[in-house]
């Protein structure tokens, strides 16, 4: 992972996060992507132990 970090290959998306009452935006969920150069888009379940 330190070698993808160095190259980039992380990719950061927001989320938007509504409140469901007033159907108002009230924040963002960021959701990271790992973009392998060999393997393409691989999701956090894949490269972290946490989940």
């Amino acid at each position: 992972m330190a070698d993808a970090l160095s190259n980039g290959e992380f990719q950061i998306y927001l989320q938007p996060k509504y409140n469901l009452r007033t159907n108002r935006p009230e924040g963002a969920e960021a959701l990271v992507r790992w973009f392998h150069p060999h393997e393409g888009h691989d999701f956090a379940g894949r490269f972290c132990p946490c989940f």
